[in-house]
């Protein structure tokens, strides 16, 4: 699945620190199988990341637009 997506999201990153989760190496695995997927960190509580997501849907959708 990875090696396919053009962009992958890593949710709940408001808890990753309780959950002992390595977000390092997890994005390392991710750009192992794909080099050009575009990873954004989201947490919705805290308003992180989503807007570089948004940034990142409108830019594709004009550029599709264009194609």
């Amino acid at each position: 699945m990875f090696n396919i997506a053009d962009v992958v999201l890593i949710n709940k990153m408001d808890i990753a620190q309780f959950v002992n989760f390595n977000v390092e190496k997890v994005e390392n695995e991710i750009k192992e199988l794909n080099p050009n997927a575009t990873i954004f960190k989201i947490s919705a509580i805290k308003n992180e990341g989503l807007s570089e997501f948004i940034n990142w849907i409108k830019k594709n959708i004009e550029l599709l637009k264009h194609q």
